[in-house]
């Protein structure tokens, strides 16, 4: 800082208070710290994606052929311009593209995600009561792939070269290669329609009550509810469609173990253990 007052009418260098100073220095020793510019860096990359996601979405969505006006009011309103001027004027389709991305920009910030054409109901409501079936089914996928793909690794890794090892590895090439949308199709017609050993779609059987809704959770809310025949269809719901998202996941952890404990078994600490007499568990 300076003093313009000073001596002769020059300015005067005066120090800046203590605790100012020493704010000033950390704030400048934290950007340059490596960690905070690296987390600074991916802060600003996760703005300016989600900011091209929205850019990108919005675009194709107003290149896709059809009028949303059609979508939603039906043939049957479009005879009455009056009603699709109105519809458009509320929706704010009778502005210019750039401000319509603003709008629905700002709309987005704010949390309304706007109206489905298919359910005609706020979107962040279809989400809320879709997004918790879907953490579900994806949380079982990723505990199953963890357990059966280590486990399956580890068991190849140990039997090296002979029967379990091909037939672990041939069942992990499978499950790498083979798309999961096919073997969804697959598994659905093997084991629900032919042998009917699974049951079918939805998340309970049709004959049970749901359970009272506390994290939307299926086997979590039947669960805390008691209702152990609901929890028992809720798991039985999840194994078939958890194991067809699981083995692309099983087959790449079936892989990567195998070859991490192949290698950790022939270090030099593993060999000197087995050669004192430790047993291989």
């Amino acid at each position: 800082m300076t003093d313009p007052d000073g001596p002769s009418g020059t300015a005067t260098a005066v120090p800046e208070p203590p605790e100012k100073a020493a704010g000033t220095r950390g704030r400048r020793r934290a950007l340059r710290h490596p960690l905070a510019r690296f987390l600074l860096r991916r802060v600003l990359i996760a703005v300016l994606l989600a900011w091209g996601i929205t850019v990108v979405t919005f675009v194709l969505t107003n290149l896709v052929p059809g009028d949303p006006a059609t979508a939603n009011l039906g043939q049957r309103a479009l005879g009455d311009p009056a009603i699709v001027a109105q519809w458009r004027q509320d929706h704010g389709l009778d502005k210019p593209l750039p401000q319509q991305y603003l709008i629905h920009l700002g709309g987005m910030l704010q949390g309304d995600l706007g109206v489905s054409q298919q359910s005609h109901r706020p979107v962040s409501q279809d989400l809320a009561e879709t997004v918790p079936a879907t953490l579900e089914l994806a949380g079982a996928a990723i505990v199953v792939s963890l357990i059966l793909g280590v486990a399956f690794g580890v068991v190849a890794a140990l039997r090296r070269d002979r029967l379990p090892d091909h037939v672990l590895r041939v069942l992990s090439l499978i499950g790498i290669s083979v798309p999961t949308f096919w073997l969804a199709l697959v598994a659905f017609y093997v084991f629900f329609y032919r042998l009917q050993i699974t049951p079918g779609s939805g998340r309970i059987d049709p004959g049970l009550q749901a359970p009272p809704p506390v994290t939307g959770l299926a086997t979590v809310d039947s669960a805390l509810a008691g209702q152990w025949d609901v929890f028992a269809s809720a798991v039985g719901h999840l194994l078939t469609p958890a194991l067809v998202l699981a083995l692309y996941t099983i087959g790449l952890l079936t892989r990567f173990t195998r070859s991490a404990v192949l290698e950790v078994l022939g270090q030099d600490y593993v060999r000197a253990a087995r050669a004192k007499g430790l047993p291989g568990r």
